[in-house]
């Protein structure tokens, strides 16, 4: 029988597969996960429904066509007219009067259809605190789930340069959601023609930045709980004055993203979609990240501060490419629910998301996973060649060409290619460790490659290639596990105590 502390292992990490891969095409190396009814202490508890109406009010609910009009033609032309009263007060023009359009249509989605908590797994271990947190349904409706796709076809370096200006639209955008909220809900808000945009303009950086470890320690955990758009901007704020390539500015601005503003994902239910909500309200809080930190990318060329940036960047591309899979897996569903389904709060908001995006992947021809993966594969690497051009005294180039590697890989599982297997083997194998050469050196997928290299003669040798292939996938895998491990129990600590 397994002990407690070994049951909370195995459904942290359990969760913590769900967060990295979500794919059900995974490695056969990798195992089954049947640890099912052997996990977790949590008490049995009723299944919960939170701001359900009746079964008389469900019949009341009207949707025509399921356009986002509920209340029928009344309502429409209710919102219709608080949509215009708004334009005029707040003079709003061109694109912006479609977003006050979508504001408008999806104001009353809670409202309207019920958020229920049904199949909740009470041997899952995940904390109620968890289960029942507060979902941004109307801004994954309202804001970019998928921001990375809207320029995808964008050589990188240009999306650099036009981001100061992305920026300041993106904070725009943001004002006017935020102004049209208060102004619906009968609040005072200042009555303006051009909403204020915070400028990032900094001072030359005038002395290194001393953040030492213990120190940095007590600041993240201090601030995990604020949003992330907080966090974000009080740290651009107060530190991206100093030093971008002295100093410790590139080691915080790394563990602000991994270890503050990217977030574990948890399944709770034998109901998928609960854990789709949860991914796509994760990749809405990324565009937030990625608005900020791609204008810094450009203030901040050549610099390691840049560096770290641009990693984070392509780790947010990667989450993207795997929410697009829960994209195409819910298309599939959607068409098998039932009526009653339709109706709840979640299923309603996921289809929504797909509203919004069918025209946009039909434009970039995007029909399904697969696709996605090739074009956004192409846009890591593109991410990864850039570092490596531009990284300061080698500053983690050598990670930066293992990303590249793995790209590859990830795409030669996918799509089930050699070819595309082998060419990351010979990526892997051309690292040169530039220790020597430099002092700034930094390697943190040493001890991985290390790993990695007796196996590659196996690879050449082609005895047992499947077999060969697992071992590999399981240390590529394995590299991350006991930092996620930590951040899971980090997490539980601070973020989801009860």
């Amino acid at each position: 029988m397994y002990s407690h502390k070994t049951r909370f292992s195995i459904a942290l990490a359990i969760s913590i597969w769900i967060h990295l891969l979500l794919s059900l095409t995974m490695f056969l190396y990798q195992g089954n996960n049947k640890s099912n009814g052997q996990t977790g202490t949590l008490e049995k508890k009723e299944m919960l429904e939170v701001e359900m109406t009746s079964n008389d009010d469900l019949n009341k609910i009207k949707r025509e066509n399921h356009d986002g009009n509920e209340g029928g033609k009344d309502g429409e032309n209710i919102r219709r007219k608080q949509a215009e009263q708004f334009e005029k007060d707040f003079k709003v023009k061109g694109e912006w009067r479609e977003l006050v359009k979508k504001l408008s249509q999806n104001s009353n989605l809670r409202q309207n259809f019920p958020e229920t908590f049904d199949n909740i797994n009470t041997q899952s271990n995940v904390k109620e605190s968890y289960i029942f947190r507060k979902r941004h349904y109307e801004d994954l409706v309202v804001k970019e789930v998928f921001p990375t796709l809207l320029n995808l076809e964008k050589p990188f370096d240009q999306i650099i340069r036009e981001a100061p200006k992305s920026l300041d639209k993106y904070n725009e955008r943001n004002e006017i959601i935020k102004n049209y909220r208060k102004w619906s809900n009968g609040e005072i808000v200042e009555n303006r023609p051009n909403v204020h945009i915070v400028k990032n303009s900094f001072k030359s950086a005038h002395h290194p930045l001393e953040f030492p470890k213990t120190s940095r320690e007590k600041y993240f955990n201090s601030t995990l709980r604020e949003s992330k758009e907080s966090q974000l901007y009080n740290f651009i704020n107060r530190y991206f004055e100093f030093d971008p390539n002295k100093g410790d500015l590139p080691v915080a601005v790394r563990e602000l993203y991994y270890d503050n503003l990217q977030r574990l994902v948890y399944s709770f239910s034998s109901d998928p979609t609960y854990l789709y909500i949860d991914y796509f309200d994760e990749n809405l809080n990324k565009e937030d990240f990625l608005k900020n930190s791609l204008a810094q990318v450009a203030r901040l060329k050549g610099s390691k501060t840049q560096t770290e940036l641009l990693f984070a960047i392509q780790d947010i591309y990667e989450i993207q490419q795997r929410a697009w899979e829960i994209y195409f897996n819910f298309s599939n569903m959607y068409k098998n629910l039932s009526l009653e389904q339709k109706k709840k709060l979640r299923y309603e908001t996921l289809r929504r998301i797909q509203e919004r995006y069918q025209p946009v992947l039909a434009q970039k021809k995007i029909s399904n996973y697969k696709d996605a993966v090739r074009l956004y594969s192409t846009r890591r690497e593109e991410i990864t060649d850039y570092i490596i051009k531009n990284t300061p005294d080698h500053y983690r180039k050598e990670d930066a060409i293992f990303e590249k590697g793995r790209i590859h890989w990830d795409l030669g599982i996918i799509q089930n290619s050699d070819i595309e297997k082998a060419k990351a083997i010979e990526i892997w194998k051309s690292i040169q460790y530039a220790t020597e050469v430099s002092n700034n050196a930094v390697f943190l997928n040493r001890e991985t490659l290390e790993k990695l290299k007796p196996v590659f003669v196996d690879y050449d040798r082609l005895q047992n290639v499947s077999l060969v292939e697992g071992h590999i996938q399981n240390i590529i895998q394995q590299r991350q596990l006991q930092r996620l491990i930590n951040k899971g129990k980090r997490e539980d600590q601070i973020l989801w105590t009860k």
